[in-house]
């Protein structure tokens, strides 16, 4: 079995914190970019665990090929 490297990503409460519509725009647009900064590094969402529960499996392979996770 090959050895892999997790993090979990919370969905629920991206906006939390937010007092305006425009803050709501912002927390989500840093959250899109954030997971398009680790999905560049090879990041994936782990194939058998969705984000039904609002809690997704990121997982790479060698974190050394990732930034920072």
């Amino acid at each position: 079995m090959k050895k892999v490297f997790e993090m979990t990503w919370r969905n629920k409460f991206l906006t939390t914190g937010a007092k305006s519509i425009d803050g709501m725009i912002r927390l989500l647009k840093n959250a899109s970019e954030r997971l398009q900064e680790m999905k560049d590094d090879g990041v994936v969402l782990d194939p058998n665990n969705g984000v039904e529960d609002d809690y997704a499996r990121l997982i790479i392979s060698d974190p050394k090929d990732c930034k920072e996770i």
